[in-house]
């Protein structure tokens, strides 16, 4: 619902229409806020398990010098764990809602603030400043796949990343020629990972 004040108005309809415009921002915060919860937890949790996967890629590349194979359960672990965070990433990214209601709610908050609050702290706009490269970054070349563009940077600072990938990367096409897999999510996962594979690789 957008409010257009007309230049004709007078100073009390001005007041009342303002007022009006006020309470719409107020009610759209109130609706989305427990929605943009959601997302700063499902930004919690992408980020804690980038975290564990960089822990475990560094420890894999130091162990021994590497000087041994990766055990093929890890691989396949490791197989699962980055299908996981691709889908996350293409789901969030499919949701154009998503960055719609995170565009609405954005300016809900932000003219609530400097309007002098209506019960909106201006932690809110810490809070979504965080949100917004996750959800969409303002800058078009890094609008999509915030988890696999992060995950990237993470790898190139791990001494010998390309090595695992690839021990990874030859896993899954193993899986594939050999139909090591029983459903077909399981087929599917070793079709989906190999692009991303290479892709970190390079």
């Amino acid at each position: 619902v957008t409010i257009t004040i007309p230049p004709d108005a007078t100073p009390e309809e001005k007041e009342e229409l303002g007022m009006k415009k006020h309470e719409i921002n107020r009610k759209v915060v109130e609706i989305l806020r427990p929605e943009i919860l959601k997302l700063k937890d499902l930004m919690q949790y992408v980020t804690q398990t980038l975290a564990l996967l960089y822990d475990i890629m560094q420890a894999v590349a130091s162990s021994s010098g590497r000087d041994k194979l990766i055990p093929e359960g890890l691989n396949v672990a490791l197989l699962k764990l980055v299908d996981v965070l691709l889908k996350l990433d293409s789901l969030k990214d499919m949701k154009s809602c998503l960055n719609n209601d995170f565009t609405r709610y954005r300016r809900a908050v932000t003219t609530l603030v400097d309007q002098g609050g209506g019960g909106v702290s201006s932690v809110l706009i810490d809070e979504q400043q965080e949100l917004q490269p996750f959800i969409s970054s303002l800058d078009p070349k890094k609008s999509k796949m915030w988890i696999f563009q992060t995950l990237r940077q993470d790898l190139k600072r791990v001494s010998g990343h390309e090595e695992i990938l690839l021990e990874i990367l030859e896993q899954a096409i193993f899986n594939l020629d050999h139909g090591i897999y029983t459903a077909p999510d399981e087929k599917f996962r070793n079709v989906r990972v190999v692009p991303y594979l290479l892709m970190l690789i390079n």
